[in-house]
């Protein structure tokens, strides 16, 4: 890589990371591309070489972060499907990223706001063994497949799964509300179990 190409992923980068402190510390409603690049210690005309404005720059970042939890699921968990139930590793991909959310709660507060089904089926993901990048919902809709587990309609049981858990590991992980996430799990489990039964 050139040293045109590494300066450009540099200020991208500064970029990337003046935002996602800003706004975690402002909202995203009361942070400018001023304070943005300010805080990255670049030029204003820089910003928009990369993107088109303070919500484009929003919603790359939240790809990031979403892309960077759901890999590291699907490559960790590779390895112990062939052990399990396709219920049990959907319950295993489920607590994975709930853990990951839980360990940096100010990622779970940004992300939450953010990701939306939309973007979970945008997520592409090199599975193992492979080269080639997969969308994160075909990958989970191939696992129904492969375990022989038969729903009328797997994408929006998928779609009712992923809001679910958005939705209410939020409370969980964030305002232990209805209850801390390790009590919640066992709950949250049942009511993934119900929706792959009836879907």
């Amino acid at each position: 890589m050139g040293k045109a190409a590494e300066n450009k992923l540099l200020k991208e980068k500064k970029l990337f990371e003046a935002a996602y402190d800003l706004f975690l510390q402002k909202g995203v409603d009361r942070t400018t591309i001023d304070d943005i690049v300010d805080r990255a210690g670049v030029a204003k005309g820089t910003f928009y070489l990369y993107f088109n404005d303070k919500l484009d720059l929003m919603d790359k970042l939240t790809h990031r972060h979403a892309n960077r939890i759901f890999a590291e699921a699907i490559q960790q968990l590779y390895k112990v499907k062939h052990k399990c139930t396709g219920e049990e590793y959907i319950h295993q991909i489920v607590d994975f990223i709930v853990d990951a959310f839980a360990k940096d709660k100010k990622l779970m507060r940004f992300i939450n706001k953010n990701v939306s089904y939309s973007i979970f089926r945008a997520i592409r993901v090199t599975y193992p063994g492979s080269t080639e990048q997969k969308n994160i919902l075909e990958i989970l809709l191939n696992v129904f497949h492969e375990f022989n587990m038969r729903l009328k309609n797997p994408e929006i049981t998928m779609y009712i799964i992923v809001e679910l858990v958005g939705a209410t590991c939020y409370n969980s992980i964030v305002y232990n509300e209805p209850l801390p996430l390790k009590e919640y799990k066992p709950y949250l489990h049942t009511a993934i179990d119900a929706l792959m039964k009836n879907g």
